[in-house]
C-alpha cells in the first residue's frame, strides 16, 4: 500500500480509492493555504543584519517586505514555513497544520527555522481529522509535497521545496503557488494512485 506503516484502517479505506473530487481538493487547499504572503524583494540576498545603506531597509531600520493579499478566498501555498521581517512576521497554514508548535519547547518561536519533521502515520492521522478530507486526497497531498511517495517521513525543507517546485508556481510571490496549479498537482497525484 501507499503509507509505509499505516493502520489497519487507514489502510483498508486507502487500497481501493475511485476518484478525487473537486471539493476535496478545495477542502484541503483552505486547510493549508495563506491569503496573505510576505516577500522578500530581495530574494534571500539581503544578509539583514542592517548594514547601512542597505537597499533593502526602509530608513528606519525595517526591512522592506512585500504584502501580497488574495483577491478571492483561496489564496496561495506560502512558499516558507516561516518569514520574520522584524515587524512583520508570518507563519505558513501548512507549517501550523502538518507541524503544530510544541507549547513545551516552545518551538514556534526557538525553532521556526530548523527543518521539521513528519511521520506518514502522524501527517495522515492529522488531516483525517478535518472534515472534507478523505484517504485519497492526503494520500495525493503527500504525493504532492514529498519528494517520494514511499518516504516514511517528510521535512518542511522538503514541503517547502516541493511548493517552489510545483507546476505554476509564481516566481514573483517566491514560488507560491495558486489554486489552480494545486488542483492540477492534487488530480495528477490523484490519477497515478488510482491507476497504479
Amino acid at each position: 500500500t501507499f503509507f509505509s506503516t499505516p493502520t489497519s484502517d487507514i489502510q483498508a479505506e486507502t487500497t481501493q480509492p475511485t476518484a478525487l473530487t473537486m471539493l476535496e481538493v478545495q477542502t484541503v487547499f483552505m486547510l493549508i493555504a495563506d491569503t496573505t504572503l510576505l516577500y522578500d524583494p530581495s530574494s534571500d540576498t539581503c544578509c539583514r543584519t542592517k548594514c547601512s545603506g542597505c537597499s533593502y531597509s526602509d530608513g528606519d531600520g525595517n526591512f522592506k517586505v512585500v504584502e501580497y493579499t488574495a483577491d478571492d478566498e483561496y489564496g496561495w501555498l506560502a512558499p516558507y514555513v516561516k518569514v520574520d521581517f522584524c515587524k512583520r512576521v508570518h507563519t505558513s497554514r501548512w507549517s501550523e497544520l502538518i507541524f503544530p508548535p510544541n507549547l513545551e519547547s516552545n518551538d514556534s518561536e526557538n525553532n521556526s527555522q530548523q527543518s521539521k519533521e513528519v511521520e506518514q502515520t502522524k501527517f495522515v492521522a492529522s488531516l483525517l481529522e478535518e472534515p472534507g478530507t478523505s484517504p485519497l486526497a492526503i494520500r495525493s497531498l503527500w504525493s504532492v509535497l514529498s519528494p517520494s511517495a514511499g518516504c516514511p517521513r517528510l521535512s518542511s525543507t522538503e514541503i517547502t521545496r516541493a511548493i517552489k517546485g510545483m507546476e505554476g508556481s509564481i516566481h514573483d510571490k517566491g514560488g507560491a503557488v495558486d489554486y489552480t496549479s494545486f488542483e492540477k498537482s492534487m488530480m495528477d497525484a490523484a490519477d497515478q494512485i488510482i491507476h497504479c
